[in-house]
């Protein structure tokens, strides 16, 4: 049962190269937004990134960065075939007996790769026989530089850093080319467990890893004892600016909104997790293009930046509004505002798009008017009396708001008017089937 259930396959759009860790938001400069005419502009304002990332090639990191990384992560990786069959029966067998009780690693770098590129890292045997496979094809179609440098340059670094060169000009400010061999086994030390190997918030912890690092380079003939003491004994100077480099942009309504929606869009095209295509975003190189019209944007985020903040000061809390701004006549999105107040973070609860709320007065145009119309049950000027049509359990029904009834009066005033009875009478009219299937067709 279980291998009728395996995906065994990955995506070539997951090793795809990316220069920049920054995906980029085009608008339109309308000429005519009906016809499209138009050019693209950047909105500069808006990119999107989630952490620092810079792709180098192997060619230009030092052979003492590749050394170190093989020499801890896998020693046997220029000989297997993508599974280190020795670690993962070792590893399977102190799951199970626990001799080991700080864990036993049997992921070769190419299962780590594909951990790293497809966000799947739950341990369970459906997971790790994917894994297994996958990572025995990949072996297959990329060469053994080819995966290393792809591990390379999206393995997790702490301080939301991903990849060698971006860790490289974060902790040390310099290009990855220039590292020292004590540079790169410090590097090397934060992936076994980022948050504690940090050089940076942990600089005690990842002089500790360091040294095994350097150990096992000596002991694998990687450097010699001259160059194992010199590094054991070089000073690291990592750079204070990390703290002020770390991104702390808040993405406007409408660019959360967008990145929901093209993450949503990405991974039904390539078939992937959600979270698989968000990050593949967040992580950069991709264009986006919208429809925004950046002005009325930013005039809704004002109007209910000042609305909030006036509200807080008469009544010291918010009543909440969140508005959609579309062109009747092209349906385009151009402004999305989620809440009153200045927005306060990403991924927050986004009134516009994610409450659930009862439609209201809004469903009588396409449940019953536009229905009715198409049909040829109802014209402009159709004539319906406003008054209630039956009593129930001693309370007239349908009931207007406010509670007053005019007698006589066209659809276009009851639509103007929002007049729950007339709504009814022709809904009566139209059918309740029919009624039903152009909301199907409006997607409702």
């Amino acid at each position: 049962m279980i291998a009728k259930k395996i995906n065994s396959g990955i995506d070539d759009v997951l090793f795809k190269k990316s220069l920049t860790s920054v995906s980029k938001i085009y608008y339109y400069d309308y000429e005519s937004r009906q016809n499209r005419i138009g050019k693209p502009k950047e909105l500069t304002e808006e990119e999107i990134f989630l952490e620092r990332s810079e792709w180098k090639s192997i060619y230009n990191m030092p052979k003492n960065l590749i050394n170190a990384f093989v020499a801890v992560e896998d020693k046997r990786f220029y000989e297997h075939s993508g599974v280190d069959w020795l670690r993962t029966a070792k590893a399977t067998l102190n799951h199970i007996f626990k001799f080991d009780k700080n864990g036993y690693g049997g992921s070769t770098i190419t299962q780590q790769l594909i951990k790293n590129v497809t966000g799947e890292s739950d341990f369970t045997v459906k997971r790790k026989i994917e894994e297994i496979i996958r990572a025995l094809k990949i072996e297959k179609s990329l060469s053994k530089n080819e995966i290393l440098e792809n591990y390379l340059n999206v393995v997790y670094m702490a301080e939301n850093c991903y990849g060698v060169g971006a860790a490289s000009n974060l902790y040390f400010e310099k290009d990855v080319s220039e590292l020292t061999l004590g540079e790169c086994a410090a590097l090397a030390s934060i992936v076994q467990n980022p948050s504690r190997f940090d050089p940076y918030k942990c600089p005690e912890n990842n002089r500790e890893r360091r040294k095994i690092v350097l150990g096992e380079m000596l002991s694998q003939g990687m450097i010699d004892n001259d160059e194992y003491e010199r590094a054991i004994h070089e000073e690291l100077k990592v750079s204070q600016n990390v703290e002020k480099n770390r991104n702390s942009g808040i993405y406007s309504w409408y660019t959360e909104t967008l990145l929901d929606s093209v993450s949503s869009d990405l991974a039904s095209q390539y078939d992937l997790n959600k979270g698989v295509a968000r990050n593949l975003i967040l992580k950069g190189g991709f264009e986006i293009y919208s429809v925004i019209d950046p002005e009325i944007q930013k005039t809704a985020e004002r109007v209910y930046e000042n609305y909030g903040a006036y509200i807080d000061n008469q009544m010291g809390k918010f009543p909440q509004s969140a508005c959609v701004v579309l062109d009747p006549y092209t349906s385009d999105i151009l402004a999305i505002v989620g809440g009153t107040g200045k927005k306060q973070g990403n991924l927050i609860y986004n009134r516009a798009t994610m409450a659930k709320r009862p439609p209201a007065s809004v469903i009588k145009p396409l449940s019953v008017y536009a229905p009715g119309l198409e049909e040829g049950i109802l014209t402009y000027s159709t004539v319906y009396d406003d008054m209630p049509i039956e009593e129930k359990n001693g309370v007239w029904w349908p009931k207007n708001s406010p509670d007053r009834y005019r007698g006589l009066m066209p659809v276009s005033y009851a639509v103007s008017h929002s007049v729950n009875t007339v709504a009814v009478k022709a809904l009566r009219d139209l059918g309740l089937e029919k009624s039903l299937s152009y909301l199907s067709r409006f997607g409702i």
